[in-house]
């Protein structure tokens, strides 16, 4: 779990780390999705990119991760529910030297910003 966590945070990391917007990709109503919908949906694209270092159980490890933030902060969902979408409609996720890489560096990083100025870390954010 600890190595899937890395993962995560460095695909998410990379997701929104550095400044700068990508173009929106999938114009889908995300709104009404449950966190769990959403989650499932983000985390299905990432395994879609199908990385060589990309551990069996990462799909299922990916989604409870991506939902703990929800339940360990209900008064955060707003901003998480947006790094979530984000994540989902406007970056493409490939491999780098076998793990997963998010794309373009910086498409989430207003909503990366907002998420973690409220949970208190960019970690509880995964």
């Amino acid at each position: 779990m600890r190595t899937l966590k890395s993962l995560l945070s460095g695909s998410l990391f990379l997701a929104f780390a550095a400044a700068g917007c990508g173009d929106s990709n999938n114009s889908e109503d995300l709104s009404q999705l449950t966190p769990a919908e959403l989650c499932q949906k983000k985390c299905d694209l990432e395994v879609a990119a199908n990385c060589s270092n990309t551990p069996p159980e990462f799909g299922s490890d990916c989604v409870l991760i991506c939902e703990a933030k929800y339940q360990k902060f209900p008064s955060c969902a707003a901003t998480a529910h947006a790094l979530d979408a984000c994540a989902v409609q406007r970056v493409s996720y490939g491999c780098n030297s076998g793990s997963i890489s998010a794309m373009p560096v910086g498409a989430c990083a207003m909503q990366g910003a907002a998420c973690a100025s409220c949970t208190g870390s960019f970690l509880d954010c995964l």
